[in-house]
């Protein structure tokens, strides 16, 4: 494969992958399996780790959840400052 095909293919992935992680992740509607999505990432990890100079900050292999993981974060602080310290720890008197 020339560097031509390989950041076509490379692109071709991302773009794949980040459309199911929009569909399991923030639509909570896949439309494949774990195991087909996992192909896929294991495909683009290995064009990474061949090609290294083509690895970008924003290629899923570099990122972490979605939406969920900002709703997560977003729900504990409301809950810290809501019912803070009582609510994870119990208080002795």
């Amino acid at each position: 494969m020339d560097i031509k095909e390989v950041k076509k293919e490379l692109n071709r992935l991302r773009k794949e992958i980040r459309h199911h992680n929009n569909c399991y992740y923030n639509n909570d509607e896949p439309e494949i399996s774990d195991y087909e999505y996992d192909q896929l990432m294991l495909q683009l990890k290995k064009l990474e780790a061949d090609y290294p100079e083509l690895v970008t900050k924003n290629s899923p292999t570099q990122m972490v959840g979605g939406n969920a993981v900002v709703r997560l974060v977003c729900w504990w602080l409301i809950m810290c400052l809501c019912f803070p310290c009582r609510m994870f720890f119990r208080v002795r008197r």
